[in-house]
């Protein structure tokens, strides 16, 4: 069979243009550290990494909203604990105006700091956000959850946020859950409103209202027990986070099996195509001093 000239020629040239193709292919393998410059070099492995980045965005979100979750009952606790040392005070002023050894007189001075008290509960009651949102108002953030008068202005909505694959955690609880809704009252009223009947009692009348100690002991429990509920959220939220984390770890290690390059592999490969386009150069150079008639 004849073997033209010119398509020696041209099977040289493709030879050494498949050899540099192939030297250029690693030499971007070797600066970038990537195995994978195209979908094309490994389908599988290509279709395997977007499925995992598409994870790793989500575990991303989750954090997140867990970072969101923690500082929104950050901001719960700190008015709580606020409350609560508040109460405490309350308390030991009540007792004190219990034991018969303050006057009438002496009663309305003390319903002054009482009235400052009860006037901080309010704030706290009102607490909003960095963007003026109210957090113990249920649904309806844009307005204060407690009137002047005490009176729930809000709603008992209640808000979650997804912190895992299958883990929701509530932001917060509602005003009535908080303030509201104060469980075994002998005389009755949301936690304002405890502190208010004793202030009032002792300015109006200079006297101490028989259920003040225990009202406020029932207040103060209420809160105290609610401010746990909140640690247990955080708990539960740090330990999703930590196990996020760890998933996260799993899956860059996992696109780096599948995407990293193997260095010594690689370099190695880089010399046997080197020395594959030295061979087609000089096979080349060959050819192109032979005539037709060294293939008749």
């Amino acid at each position: 069979m004849r073997i033209s000239t010119s398509l020696l020629y041209q099977r040289g040239v493709d030879a050494i243009e498949l050899q540099q193709k192939k030297l250029s292919d690693t030499e971007i393998q070797l600066a970038t550290g990537e195995r994978l410059d195209s979908p094309a070099d490994d389908p599988f492995a290509s279709t395997r990494i977007i499925a995992l980045d598409e994870e790793e965005k989500l575990l991303d979100q989750y954090n997140r909203n867990a970072d969101y979750a923690l500082a929104r009952l950050n901001q719960e606790e700190i008015a709580l604990t606020s409350a609560i040392n508040a109460l405490q005070r309350l308390r030991e002023l009540a007792v004190q105006t219990a034991n018969g050894i303050y006057g009438a007189d002496d009663r309305r001075a003390i319903s002054e700091e009482a009235f400052q008290i009860r006037d901080g509960l309010l704030q706290n009651a009102n607490t909003a956000d960095e963007s003026g949102n109210y957090i113990f108002a249920g649904d309806k953030v844009g307005s204060p959850a407690f009137d002047n008068n005490f009176v729930y202005q809000g709603d008992q909505g209640e808000r979650f946020i997804q912190i895992g694959k299958s883990r929701q955690v509530q932001t917060g609880d509602s005003g009535y859950a908080v303030w509201e809704n104060v469980p075994n009252t002998i005389g009755g009223g949301n936690v304002m409103e405890i502190a208010d009947s004793y202030a009032t009692e002792l300015s109006v009348n200079g006297l101490q209202d028989p259920n003040a100690i225990d009202d406020i002991d029932a207040a103060l429990n209420h809160l105290i027990t609610i401010r746990s509920r909140i640690g247990g959220r955080v708990n539960a939220i740090q330990s999703e986070q930590s196990s996020n984390d760890s998933f996260s770890l799993s899956i860059q290690e996992n696109k780096s099996a599948l995407a990293d390059l193997d260095y010594a592999e690689a370099i190695s490969r880089f010399q046997q195509q080197l020395a594959g386009l030295q061979a087609a150069q000089q096979s080349f150079v060959q050819i192109q001093g032979l005539s037709l008639f060294n293939y008749i």
